[in-house]
């Protein structure tokens, strides 16, 4: 039963030992992505709860690849449904190929605070 923990905790210490690893995106996967959000969700935005419109914003307070996100986010809303739509968000294409720009902490971040 705990083989899954284990082996999560395994990845993270490779990816410490290799200067792979950001505690901050660890720490904000771990906890949830506490926080509320700085702007007013955005017309249109109805299939996006309160609670992952908070988390996208709490994302850009992260940095690296998610600074100034929520105005991509924004100016892309209808890209973004179809990967909150999709049966499969993994393998979805994202807008302006975000995805790319993505570490795979960074992929698992952002479909946790749309899809939660």
């Amino acid at each position: 039963k705990d083989k899954l923990l284990y082996a999560l905790m395994l990845t993270y210490k490779c990816q410490e030992v290799e200067k792979e690893l950001k505690l901050t995106e660890v720490m904000a996967l771990l906890t949830g992505l506490p926080g509320l959000a700085k702007e007013e969700k955005p017309a249109g935005s109805g299939w996006l709860t309160m609670v992952s419109w908070h988390r996208v914003n709490v994302l850009m307070t992260m940095g690296d690849v998610f600074d100034g996100f929520v105005g991509e986010f924004t100016a892309n809303l209808a890209g973004w449904q179809a990967v909150f739509d999709s049966d499969d968000p993994v393998e979805a294409e994202w807008p302006n190929n975000f995805k790319l720009k993505c570490s795979p902490v960074q992929q698992a971040l952002l479909l946790f605070a749309l899809r939660p």
